[in-house]
């Protein structure tokens, strides 16, 4: 269950790349790509009608002749990797598997949860509920700078903020109850 690394062209789409690795016994009916590291896929079994989620975590190493590698699993394995799009969970067929039941839980909890969360623009304040530290710093505000790169801004000093959307916070501005 280790990584397999291959060559895959640039103008080859992560979609049609897997549909020629997984061959003509599938059809990908969907696949998003998440943070150019993970890809959520509804894979339905040609022969029998029924889709399940396939994820594929990502790697490029772009100055080698194998440039693309990846890590294939479906959701009955319980993969890690939770953040799979509704579109793609809807596409999927009813399954009695526990750790696919799991996963999808998960899936849609984070889901329900990103979609309760204020949405963040550039120039927003947000003021997190948990203090974060920097270099022995605890900062707790900050205004929003280039929020697809995690990037957010406190006293003129640039800070990234990995894996702030699980994070809770609320925009200043707004009461908190």
């Amino acid at each position: 269950m280790g990584w397999m690394y291959t060559s895959k062209p640039k103008h080859v789409k992560v979609k049609d790349f897997f549909q020629s690795q997984f061959g003509n016994n599938v059809e990908i009916l969907d696949c998003k790509v998440k943070n150019l590291r993970t890809a959520y896929m509804a894979v339905k079994e040609k022969a029998t009608g029924s889709v399940c989620a396939v994820v594929c975590l990502l790697n490029y190493v772009p100055n080698d002749v194998y440039n693309f590698g990846y890590k294939d699993m479906d959701e009955s394995c319980g993969p890690n990797a939770d953040e799979c799009p509704e579109s793609v969970l809807n596409l999927l067929t009813e399954t009695d598997n526990e750790y696919a039941l799991e996963w999808r839980k998960a899936c849609r909890k984070n889901i329900a949860d990103r979609k309760s969360k204020p949405r963040l623009k550039v120039g927003d304040s947000v003021v997190f509920d948990d203090r974060l530290t920097f270099c022995g710093e605890q900062i707790q505000e900050f205004d929003v700078y280039l929020p697809k790169r995690n990037l957010f801004k406190n006293r003129g000093r640039c800070y990234q903020i990995n894996g702030w959307r699980k994070m809770e916070y609320h925009l200043k501005d707004e009461v908190t109850v």
